[in-house]
């Protein structure tokens, strides 16, 4: 007999790892370093951006805080 669909649905729930798991290392992305040398140099143009990419660069960089990747706000490459 095919499970319910809320069966299925705390089945995943059950083996799922629990708050404060560890998490899989972190992996920098060229797409969110760029997004993050651009809001230090421009500012204004950062400003009109969307919120989906304000938002995902705001979990990049906790991301990056949390594995422990100093900045390097000095590294003005592009």
């Amino acid at each position: 007999m095919k499970p319910s669909p809320l069966e299925t649905l705390a089945a995943g729930f059950a083996n799922s790892k629990p708050p404060g798991a560890e998490r899989p290392p972190f992996q920098p992305d060229a797409r969110m370093e760029r997004l993050r040398r651009l809001r230090r140099r421009e500012p204004d143009v950062f400003a009109r951006f969307g919120s989906t990419q304000r938002i995902a660069l705001g979990f990049y960089e906790e991301s990056r805080r949390q594995a422990g990747i100093e900045d390097d706000d000095h590294d003005d490459r592009t």
